[in-house]
């Protein structure tokens, strides 16, 4: 492994969570192309994609929750910190009414009522119980879309620390499997 190399699976995870169209997984399974079978080399390419990915999504995050503008400026005023504290509060109150994709499912395209199952679970009043699992399961299993819950997460205000600890943990499984997986088809092929 050649730190090249490494910098490269850094540099693609990145570009992936940013870019959709950039396979993060295809990424893995040609590192396990190149690196071979192994406990070490798939757990260094596991975390290091994972942290690529997670450095991405955190950009993501800080855009959606306001922390930062697309230009990379840090908002430091106190009366806008005001102004987005009280619409934090505002959305909490207005989450533990009855959920708009309750109301009439029917009237509601699948996608919408996707994201507003995840920003109910996100921003209700047991974030701190679900927020996290639910930032596992994305980074774990896609579902829902880690790009989606990506921007929730940010937009709810979660702690950035529960959701990088969360995407990571989850992110690095997923890879590692997808390396193994794609060194073992290697090796039988």
């Amino acid at each position: 492994m050649t730190l090249a190399a490494l910098l490269s699976i850094f540099g693609g995870s990145f570009l992936g969570a940013l870019v959709p169209i950039v396979n993060v997984e295809l990424i893995v399974a040609v590192a396990a192309h190149q690196m071979g079978d192994g406990i070490v080399p798939a757990a260094t390419v596991a975390l290091i994609g994972a942290a690529g990915t997670m450095a991405g999504k955190l950009q993501v995050y800080l855009v959606a929750r306001g922390g930062r503008t697309l230009g990379g400026r840090w908002i430091r005023r106190r009366s806008e910190r005001q102004a987005r504290q009280a619409l934090v509060t505002a959305h909490r109150h207005d989450a533990q009414e009855t959920p708009e994709w309750r109301e009439d499912p029917a009237a509601i395209s699948p996608t919408r009522r996707v994201w507003l199952r995840v920003r109910h679970i996100l921003a209700g009043p047991s974030v701190e119980r679900l927020a996290a699992p639910a930032v596992l399961l994305s980074g774990l299993l896609g579902i829902p879309p880690l790009a989606i819950v990506t921007a929730v997460a940010g937009a709810s205000r979660m702690r950035w620390q529960v959701f990088m600890g969360a995407g990571l943990l989850g992110r690095v499984v997923r890879f590692f499997v997808v390396y193994e997986v794609a060194a073992f088809a290697l090796k039988q092929g």
